[in-house]
């Protein structure tokens, strides 16, 4: 389920029709067994799967990646199995039988009675082809809301044919390395979209979203952002961003004022009873309200004569 949910795969792609061929350890060269210990580690996350003509639809080779909370899964599904006696070599199926002595191969129609299984015991009335559907529609949601993600790379990752698969097979079904390098790197911060097990937001995700809730708050457009690099601005770029905009919406009396008796130095935020008192003793003018009860005020300075 994780290898059609976060890589986009059919279930055919993880077993044929009839058992004799599918997704095998060997197809997962970034992942990493020791035998000894019984771990499975993976050198790259998100790891590369690849679909090998024979078991591809299209008859034509791809590969997805799985994201990390799909190699976990994985990881700990191939561990299992280690425990059990299954050698996991090279050529052995990723899935398989759960008899050690039948390591072998399992059918698309065994796979999706799996799958719909699971559904059936959650509550859902699905076909097993609705995990590939939520790949696709997450990686949609994913172009519009990341850098560097781009449709030709969500019709690749599908098996579909396209202008990347056109430049795999040119090249003997390897793309150039710059362009591999850059699909991983566009996934790896789409990836969050496939995720379904919350965990705690990373700094930079919630420093870009403040930064973005700020912005919009002072009347900036999801236009005039969408094309900046919010998790590495500056604070001082910030600042200067907002007091931009500020002057813009700010009335024309209320411009006239800053450039006559006193004059602006710099823009805080503050708590509304810290800004208040500051307000109140002359040493601060109100510029705006923000989110979370914070209050955005100027510090005013003596003109100089």
């Amino acid at each position: 389920m994780a290898l059609c949910a976060f890589c986009g795969f059919r279930p055919g792609a993880l077993g044929n029709h009839d058992g004799s061929d599918g997704l095998e350890i060997r197809d997962l060269p970034e992942i990493q067994i020791d035998h000894k210990t019984m771990t499975v580690s993976f050198a790259q996350v998100p790891t590369k799967a690849i679909v090998r003509r024979k078991i591809s639809k299209a008859r034509h080779e791809y590969f997805g990646l799985l994201n990390e909370e799909g190699c976990r899964y994985l990881g700990e599904e191939l561990e299992r199995r280690l425990r059990l006696g299954h050698a996991l070599a090279p050529n052995s199926p990723v899935i398989s039988h759960f008899d050690a002595s039948k390591e072998k191969h399992v059918t698309t129609k065994a796979i999706s009675a799996s799958i719909r299984e699971a559904l059936r015991a959650a509550g859902f009335n699905w076909r097993p082809y609705i995990l590939r559907v939520y790949f696709s529609n997450r990686m949609l949601i994913a172009e519009s809301k990341t850098k560097g993600f781009i449709r030709d790379y969500r019709a690749f990752f599908m098996g579909h044919k396209g202008d990347i698969e056109h430049v795999y097979t040119l090249n003997k079904c390897r793309l150039p390395e710059s362009l591999e390098a850059d699909m991983r790197e566009a996934f790896s911060r789409a990836a969050r979209f496939l995720d379904t097990v919350p965990k705690p937001e990373d700094e930079s995700i919630r420093n870009e979203q403040l930064r973005e809730m700020f912005l919009l708050t002072v009347g900036y457009t999801e236009e005039e952002l969408a094309n900046l690099d919010l998790a590495r601005m500056s604070t001082d770029d910030l600042m200067q961003m907002l007091k931009r905009k500020v002057v813009e919406t700010r009335p024309a009396e209320s411009v006239s004022h800053m450039n006559g008796n006193n004059s602006m130095s710099r823009q805080r935020v503050l708590d509304a009873s810290e800004a208040s008192v500051l307000i109140n003793n002359g040493s601060c003018e109100f510029v705006g309200n923000l989110p979370g009860g914070k209050v955005v005020v100027a510090e005013l300075q003596p003109a100089q004569s």
